[in-house]
């Protein structure tokens, strides 16, 4: 199923990272014409594509995203991992995500990442180490071939090489086609100041909040006093055209449970609902949450349909539910 408001968003962040590669003078407004045309046929990664075609090569186009996220790009190869710290990431998590833990300093977790806006992921991998994460952009090719070196990937997760100049021998999108996403935070932030529910300032004051404190966007807001669950659900709902829902008034089915596990289902604040023929209903937060959502879709082979709730409620479901969870 199409969801036409998750394409346009894709397409404001394919024409957002081709404008950085204009404006940093590795790429011509030709080429990147060129190159938006190529992904509506391949449905593919802006980079990649890029990259097969050989107008960029995969650390250009880390050093762009990096300097357009203010977030370090490091060198794989130049970081000497430890098979204890691998072992803090499940093989289906680091597949799936792309994702790498380089080392660990502090009881900080330095991950490498596709994408490193992803706080849904950030959010798993944090509570699942108990570490916090501190996220880094790495080259896509040394990325994926140091998941393949450290971790399981299946053939199906392969290609063979296109043999253009600048790309690698697998394939630098994961199973699921990823896209960067430029301040995932943000987004949900802009969507309340947009609905004029808050202010700039205290959008700025609570992002600096939640650095520090680790915690879900809208929950701080609402602890804040800022807005209220019904307004954050209201305008998620109005926003993004996703249903919102009372969980007082929904029927669950029980056995949805077992498509979710209790460190997801804390970790993202997430509750499983029903399903219906190939989709599962999921209760969540922060439907802006990409990476919880396709996280989901790799390990159930289900279509995921979110849904908008409370989060008060979704946590007491949690805590209800998933006996494990304190």
């Amino acid at each position: 199923m199409v969801d036409i408001r998750a394409e346009r968003a894709r397409m404001s962040m394919r024409r957002r990272l081709g404008e950085y590669l204009v404006d940093a003078g590795v790429l011509s407004e030709t080429q990147l014409k060129e190159a938006l045309a190529l992904q509506e046929e391949q449905h593919g990664f802006l980079g990649q594509i890029l990259i097969e075609q050989g107008w960029i090569t995969d650390k250009q186009l880390c050093q762009v995203i990096s300097q357009a996220m203010n977030i370090n790009c490091v060198s794989i190869d130049s970081v000497l991992i430890s098979e204890e710290v691998i072992s803090l990431i499940s093989n289906s998590l680091a597949v799936t995500c792309q994702i790498l833990p380089l080392f660990v300093h502090n009881n900080i977790l330095y991950l490498a990442m596709e994408n490193p806006r992803d706080t849904g992921v950030i959010q798993l991998v944090e509570y699942e180490t108990r570490m916090q994460v501190k996220p880094l952009m790495a080259p896509l090719c040394q990325l994926n071939e140091a998941i393949a070196a450290y971790y399981h990937v299946d053939d199906t997760d392969k290609r063979e090489p296109t043999g253009h100049s600048g790309t690698c021998d697998i394939d630098i999108t994961p199973h699921i086609t990823r896209e960067i996403g430029f301040g995932q935070r943000k987004r949900l932030g802009n969507i309340l100041v947009e609905a004029g529910l808050l202010t700039d300032e205290q959008l700025k004051h609570a992002l600096e909040l939640q650095k520090r404190r680790k915690g879900f966007l809208g929950k701080m807001l609402v602890d804040i006093g800022w807005i209220s669950e019904d307004e954050l659900c209201q305008a998620l709902s109005d926003t993004l055209q996703i249903e919102s829902v009372d969980l007082n008034e929904v029927h669950i089915d029980l056995q949805a449970r077992k498509y979710v596990t209790d460190s997801l289902a804390a970790s993202s604040n997430i509750f499983p609902l029903f399903t219906e023929g190939d989709t599962l209903y999921i209760a969540m937060e922060n439907p802006l949450d990409s990476g919880v959502v396709l996280y989901l879709n790799y390990l159930t082979q289900k279509e995921i349909e979110p849904l908008v709730a409370p989060p008060h409620q979704i946590r007491a479901l949690i805590q209800k539910y998933y006996p494990s969870v304190l």
